[in-house]
């Protein structure tokens, strides 16, 4: 069946300019406020993420006890070089936690 008479959709008395502002109102009414969402998506959130366990004094105590008994007796000096090992180890550790617990919160982010 061919087409005699065809539609020119150009050919029309009909004004859509109008329309145009009225939906570029409407976009600028429905534009989603990022900040407030992301505070927001972190809030709800927060329950899922990661939590290291906070060190305890005596996570500390046991890091300079192992420091202290790791290091050879060899004099005077040698408590205060275990003690430095043991602080070595500690700092290590928190920041080994520190760095687990950032990289599980950019990766529930980036999964939501």
């Amino acid at each position: 069946m061919a087409v005699i008479d065809p539609i020119d959709p150009f050919a029309s008395d009909i004004n859509v300019s109008s329309t145009n502002d009225q939906s570029s109102e409407l976009m600028d009414r429905l534009k989603p406020d990022y900040d407030k969402n992301f505070a927001k998506y972190q809030q709800r959130l927060a329950p899922y993420t990661y939590q290291a366990p906070s060190m305890s004094f005596y996570d500390l105590a046991s890091e300079l006890g192992a420091g202290l008994l790791a290091t050879p007796n060899t004099g005077g000096a040698s408590a205060f070089t275990g003690l430095g090992v043991g602080f070595t180890t500690f700092g290590r550790g928190v920041g080994t936690s520190c760095d687990l617990s950032s990289t599980l919160f950019s990766n529930l982010g980036v999964g939501a």
